[in-house]
């Protein structure tokens, strides 16, 4: 678990947080160097999941970090921000440009 303000900030204690599986194994014969992991808890908070290799002399395989937040279920998704409006080219319309997928409305 990492301090939501700062990703280098770890924040020590105990959590029940759980990767699954713990560690992947990639071979010289492995056909992609992908995986998919399922993290689950109830530590609400800012955690970052790291990858590294664990074989001596592998430093052709850099480290990766994926920095996440784990929400209560009762706290919804932040809302889109609004990047720019702007009139279209035949004027008749106003569009919107927002940071992320918005539901056009229908939760009004």
């Amino acid at each position: 678990r990492v301090s939501c303000s700062s990703v280098s900030t770890v924040i020590a204690g105990s959590y029940d947080t759980v990767v699954s599986p713990a560690n992947v194994s990639f071979t010289s014969l492995s056909p992609s160097l992908l995986a998919t992991a399922i993290v689950t808890g109830s530590s609400t908070g800012c955690y970052v999941l790291s990858a590294r290799s664990s074989s001596i002399g592998a430093s052709y395989i850099s480290a990766s970090n994926y920095s996440f937040v784990i929400q209560s279920v009762r706290t919804g998704p932040n809302p889109p921000i609004l990047l720019k409006a702007y009139f279209s080219d035949d004027g008749t319309s106003l569009l919107f440009v927002f940071d992320s997928a918005t539901d056009r409305g229908a939760g009004q």
